[in-house]
């Protein structure tokens, strides 16, 4: 990965990870939890694309919107998670 293209990922992340966990707020906590793994697994089967841009139309995106929504769940526990240098944390009302 470039470094444009790291500090472009990095960016856009930024902007899309908050908008998720806003999002993600209605949803039962328990609920998010159970995703994670398909998740994950996605993540590790496809998060390629998040570096080389697929030649099929919406891949690409569908990586990122999952690698986004990943890290908003992951910034509703204790301490956050930080990914590309930035930490996200949010609250989640199911969390003490």
């Amino acid at each position: 990965m470039t470094d444009t293209s790291h500090e472009l990922l990095r960016i856009a992340l930024s902007c899309a990870v908050p908008l998720h966990a806003a999002d993600l707020v209605t949803v039962p906590l328990a609920d998010l939890i159970a995703q994670a793994p398909s998740m994950g697994q996605y993540l590790a089967e496809h998060g390629d694309r998040l570096l080389f841009r697929s030649k099929r139309k919406g891949e690409t995106v569908e990586a990122f919107t999952m690698c986004a929504k990943a890290l908003a769940i992951l910034s509703f526990f204790p301490g956050g998670v930080t990914f590309l240098g930035d930490t996200y944390q949010h609250h989640h009302p199911d969390m003490p």
